[in-house]
Order: structure tokens, then sequence, then C-alpha cells
């Protein structure tokens, strides 16, 4: 090319070109094949993404949807939004249709009652889907609701206590992790708005969980495509193929990727064949139920009143109890529920699960037993019909049977599609400034805690030689940044 136009470029100069503009030539978002049309743009996406959620919410229940019924549809939703001159025309819906890649999609069957006895069948045609897969490329997905806000506010000797009313405030979960436990995907984490005011302006939710939206906190078709998508680009850089296992719920909807390959668990018998379900869940909301109690401890200590956690805490301690679920325990679920033809059954799994609940539920009670609310004002109802007064059992099980993701109607659909967050429920509250830290209250704060360590010998060998390695991290860190700096301007 350079010498057709009689211009002269060196190899070195058109790498760097290259380089500088490799963003621009690799992306791949309006490419289409040669010969192809043009895909239009949506003139109302509101209108589609509404349609498009209604669409998938159908699919997911087994229910068969026309093209006449999409645009019955797609007017109502449009007559909800103040849509006023619109043509619901088969060429629209034939593009929306294509838009939304929607011919992909494919309904997985009714989820109706199932006899036992199509228990072993069913499991034989899991052993055919896990079979041509190693056991740390089997995954399984599931959600649980999470009350993050919860306390118990009844004494182990079920007297009333002084307390403040029980927060009904939730989060949606979803847990993700393969057979052999060794690889834990992050959290999926689902609120209520975007950005909490605890967030303040610098705060990364997705540093610690990926973070999803929207009015209902729930799980939604939206949200599970959006994940599997990633998860997909992840595998695929990783030269990986996996089989990831979820149930038939409504937000879980059939998609192809190259690197991730879903597999549908029989409806009706997910306690049977899913692993979160057989005690890794249980397992995390145990850790996290202690972990918020240690935080009601400290508050009463420190500010001498009970404060309940903000989602930023949370956040924290959603990811700290995903860590400390232990990778015997998710490799013994998965034994447990036999999705796996001649792979080893532990026969103690009952045993080894109980252990380890009552082992976190004792270390519980013993907190709780400590929390001492009797200078508080708020006095719980003696009746259960309230609902604020709850035992310590209720309190460790609160969420079963809470769905994370729900059936929706066009109102929820609607609100979900509109934007509108529950911000509003905290908008008495500002933005949470946090001033920078200087390193010298960084160097300050290390001795402090290295101080109190050496004083209270509350750290075994293996947790003492983490701090020390992250102090030195720390400390080191602006000597690593004044080299970096120096470096840049000798580079120069």
């Amino acid at each position: 090319m350079a010498s057709m136009f009689n211009v002269k470029l060196s190899r070195k100069k058109v790498e760097l070109s290259l380089d500088k503009n490799r963003e621009k030539y690799t992306a791949t978002k309006n490419l289409r094949p040669y010969g192809t049309k043009r895909i239009r743009e949506a003139h109302h996406p509101t209108l589609e993404e509404a349609l498009y959620l209604w669409a998938l919410n159908c699919v997911s229940q087994g229910i068969s949807i026309s093209e006449e019924l999409l645009i019955q549809k797609a007017m109502k939703f449009g007559e909800a939004f103040g849509i006023g001159q619109f043509s619901y025309s088969a060429g629209w819906i034939s593009r929306f249709k294509t838009r939304h890649n929607f011919s992909s999609y494919r309904i997985q069957g009714e989820s109706g009652s199932i006899d036992k006895s199509s228990i072993e069948p069913l499991r034989k045609k899991l052993y055919e889907e896990t079979a041509g897969y190693d056991l740390c490329d089997i995954y399984n997905l599931d959600e649980t609701a999470l009350f993050f806000q919860l306390q118990p506010n009844q004494t182990l000797s079920n007297q009333n206590v002084y307390g403040q009313k029980s927060s009904k405030k939730r989060l949606s979960v979803a847990l993700c992790a393969n057979f052999t436990g060794d690889d834990k995907l992050k959290p999926i984490v689902i609120s209520n708005a975007e950005r909490h005011h605890c967030f303040g302006k610098l705060y990364e939710p997705n540093y610690y969980v990926s973070y999803f939206h929207n009015a209902k906190a729930w799980m939604t078709s939206i949200i599970f495509k959006k994940w599997t998508e990633k998860l997909n680009e992840k595998m695929r850089k990783a030269n990986r193929k996996i089989l990831l296992l979820v149930d038939n719920g409504t937000s879980h909807v059939q998609q192809d990727f190259s690197h991730v390959k879903i597999c549908f668990l029989p409806p009706n018998l997910t306690s049977v064949f899913q692993p979160m379900d057989a005690g890794i869940i249980r397992s995390f909301k145990s850790h996290y139920k202690k972990l918020v109690v240690q935080h009601y401890l400290t508050t009463i200590e420190t500010q001498k009143r009970l404060v309940v956690p903000s989602v930023k805490e949370a956040i924290y301690m959603i990811k700290s109890a995903w860590n400390s679920v232990s990778t015997s325990t998710i490799r013994n679920c998965f034994e447990h529920v036999n999705i796996r033809q001649k792979e080893k059954i532990n026969k103690n799994y009952e045993v080894l699960i109980s252990e380890e609940e009552n082992n976190i539920k004792n270390s519980v009670k013993f907190l709780c037993e400590k929390i001492d609310l009797s200078e508080f004002t708020y006095k719980p109802s003696k009746s259960k019909e309230n609902g604020d007064v709850i035992t310590f059992e209720e309190f460790m099980d609160y969420e079963i049977g809470v769905p994370s993701g729900e059936t929706l109607s066009d109102e929820d659909i609607i609100e979900l599609v509109s934007d509108k967050d529950s911000s509003c429920d905290e908008k008495n509250e500002i933005d949470q400034v946090v001033p920078l830290v200087s390193y010298k209250t960084l160097y300050e704060s290390l001795n402090n805690i290295t101080n109190y360590v050496e004083q209270k010998n509350c750290l075994n060998e293996e947790e003492l030689n983490t701090l020390i390695q992250l102090s030195n991290r720390l400390r080191f860190s602006k000597i690593e940044d004044s080299q970096s700096t120096i470096n840049k301007y000798f580079s120069n």
C-alpha cells in the first residue's frame, strides 16, 4: 500500500501506529459479515428493554410467545411509558428479535412436579453432561436472599431484651464455585441502588464483588446474561471450557457461549442435585451472621450504641464470609449430590457438615450472649405476629424460603427498566467524604496494629506472617512509587 501511494513507511512506524490505535482497529461491536444489513438502533430502548425482560420471563416459565403477543405487550408497555405515535409493526418486531438475539433462547420445559422414581434417570442424564469435563471445570451457581442488617433481638433464655427494630433491608447474593473448591468466583451482589451514599465518591464495590443493581434487588435474566458473558470471556482468555450448573429459576435463561456450557438442573429437585443447596450457601450464611454479630459488638463497645452495617460494610462481610467457606465443605457438597459417575462419595458428609455448622453456630451464640441491649429504648413486641422478636435459630435461618429472583409483574418490569433505585430511602444522608490517607497516617496505623497484636498475642503464626507481609508491602509502597516516578523521569 505504501508503494502504491509512493509513501515511505518503516516497519517500526507501522507497529507504533497499530499499537496506538489497537483498540479502534480491533473493536468488533459494530462489525458484521459482508452482505448483511445494518442492524438499526432502537428508537425506544426503554420500551424494548421492558419487552425483552417480559419475554425472557415468559421463556423461563415455558410460556410460548408469538409475534402477535409480543406486539400486544409492546403496545401496553408503550402506553405505560407515554409513547405516542409509533408503529408496532411486524418489521419492528423482527428487528427487535434480531437486536436481542431472541432466537437463541430456548424454553427449558415446564417445572411441574416430578415423581421421585424419576430421580435416578435424571441423575444418569447429569452423568452424561458432566462426563466430558474435569472436576475443576464443573461449576455451580445459585442465589440467596440476605437480610444484611438483621439482628438477634431476643436472648438465648427466651426473655425479651431492648434493642432496635430489626431491619428487613435485603440484598441478593449469588455464589459460584467449582467441584474441587479451589476456584470460588467473586460473589454476585445485587442491591437496589447503583451507588449508595455510604460508597462516597471513590469506593468501587466491584473490587470486592460483582456488583449489580435494580429497584427490587433481584436476580434477573439481564443480570444473569451480563455475568455469564463476563465468565465466558474469562474462560476464553484462560483457554478453559467449563460446565455451569444452574437451577430452572426464572432468571436463568439458556445462552450459547464458546467456553461456558449452561446445564439446567432438573426442576423441583434442586435440593437433590444442587451442590450450593447441599450446605455451601448455609455455610456462607453462618459465617456472615458471625461477622454481623461481631460488628454489633464492636459498635456497642466503641460507640455505645448498636449500629447496623451499611451496604458497603455488608459487601466487606460478604467477601470475607465467602472466603471463609472451606474447600473441603465445597467438595463434600459436590460429592454428596452425586452428579458425577464413579466419583467417590463421602459417607461422612452429614457428620462433617453438621460439625462445621455447629462450630460456627456455637461461636455466634457465644457472641450473642455478650450483646447487652438493655440501655436502648425500643422494646420488641412479645407477639410473634409482629415479626420483630426472633429466636437465635430464626436469626441463623431467617432467609430460608425467601426467593432471590421472582416472577416479574408488569409493574415490576416497568420499575426495573425505569432505572428507579431506592437510594431515596437514604435521602436524609449525605455522601460520605473519605479524606485521603497520608503516608504518615498509614505508617502510624501499621505501628498501632503491630503493637496491639504483640500486646494481645491474638494471631497465630500464619496470620502473623500475613500481617508482616502486608505491613511491609504498605510501608514500602511510598518508596516503590518514588522509584517508579524516577524510572519514568529517566525513561523520558
